[in-house]
């Protein structure tokens, strides 16, 4: 049995935004095997980890995201969401390209 923590890796930009509780999910270019439970945000920059409660996992076609799901995501509309993508993977986004949506809550350690 793997006792493994996932981790999912985030620029240093939306890093902060989830400590900041202005990002809530993110979303990824493909297929991704990305499981329901606790895992690691990364911040690529630095190596910062944060623990967090993945609670739902969607995958879909880019073409099927809407408003509500960029704002999760951090940003103020999907021309925004879309721009980062592009940014991420250096190249041009097909409207039919399967994406991958992950959900997540910050997990808060109780103090004792």
């Amino acid at each position: 049995m793997n006792n493994t923590v996932q981790e999912i890796k985030l620029s240093d930009e939306n890093f902060n935004k989830v400590r900041l509780n202005r990002k809530l999910s993110t979303i990824r270019l493909g297929n991704k095997n990305i499981e329901i439970g606790e895992a690691f945000l990364v911040n690529t920059e630095n190596n910062t980890k944060m623990l967090i409660n993945i609670w739902f996992v969607n995958h879909c076609l880019l073409s099927d995201l809407e408003l509500n799901d960029a704002r999760l995501d951090g940003f103020n509309t999907m021309e925004d969401l879309k721009a980062e993508l592009r940014r991420c993977h250096q190249r041009p986004l097909q409207d039919r390209e399967v994406v991958t949506q992950v959900l997540f809550d910050l997990v808060v350690e109780q103090a004792a």
